[in-house]
């Protein structure tokens, strides 16, 4: 997963994280919301790539780590 982030595969990143989203740490799904909000940020199209995918993640991603960080991402004050 860090790989395809550094690298800005984020569209295999995603795919990898939905496999692998009950193995992340709620410090790791921290830096994966990042990661998806910039990616966002930089190529806002990149939820038009498969929308279906996008929502799959979100629901999981929310499902796994709640409320709390997301909200965590958008009060950090460091930035990527």
């Amino acid at each position: 997963l860090n790989s395809h982030l550094q690298s800005n595969r984020f569209e295999n990143a995603l795919h990898a994280a939905l496999w692998n989203i009950q193995k992340l740490s709620p410090d790791e799904g921290d830096i994966l919301m990042k990661y998806v909000y910039k990616a966002m940020e930089i190529t806002p199209e990149i939820l038009n790539l498969d929308l279906h995918l996008s929502n799959i993640f979100f629901t999981c991603y929310f499902a796994r780590f709640g409320p709390g960080s997301i909200i965590r991402v958008f009060s950090d004050q460091s930035r990527l």
